[in-house]
């Protein structure tokens, strides 16, 4: 018996251990992307087919491609709002008018944009945490905007 409540013992700090932080609360996180971002042009005329969200942050560089694959991105998740077709074609290039994407940094980062027809747009991200994790950080980027967003 004495065994038995050694080994519950044992088991029960071991877990209070894996499930609080130094400050005694809840270290389990829910994933939460670091950066929920919004890309548009000042004068709400869509993107340039060559628009390009580039971004380094501490695991490396990902970089969206506004009309390319994006399979293998894991990091940043951009979806296209606006899309428009050209209307002498089915299969035309789309229109896009903004992105949203979603940066899955964990950290701070460091975004640059560059389009053609606009100054390149570079801007540094920090992220924000609460209780050791997490939160997510609204950004505004536009391009043809003189401050470079909001």
């Amino acid at each position: 018996m004495e065994v038995v409540r050694k080994l519950l013992v044992v088991s029960c700090t071991a877990l209070v251990w894996s499930c609080s932080n130094d400050n005694g609360g809840d270290k389990s996180c829910t994933a939460h992307a670091a950066f929920d971002l919004s890309l548009r042009t000042a004068d709400n005329v869509p993107l340039p087919d060559d628009t390009a969200l580039r971004v380094d942050y501490h695991s490396g560089t990902e970089t969206y491609q506004l009309n390319e694959d994006h399979t293998s991105l894991q990091t940043v998740l951009c979806d296209a709002l606006g899309e428009i077709n050209d209307a002498s074609t089915d299969a035309g290039p789309k229109s896009v008018e903004s992105l949203r994407c979603k940066l899955w940094t964990n950290g701070g980062a460091k975004v640059i944009v560059t389009a053609s027809g606009y100054p390149d747009v570079t801007r540094a991200l920090e992220a924000t945490e609460k209780n050791d994790c997490i939160q997510t950080v609204s950004v505004e980027l536009v391009l043809g905007d003189t401050d470079g967003g909001s």
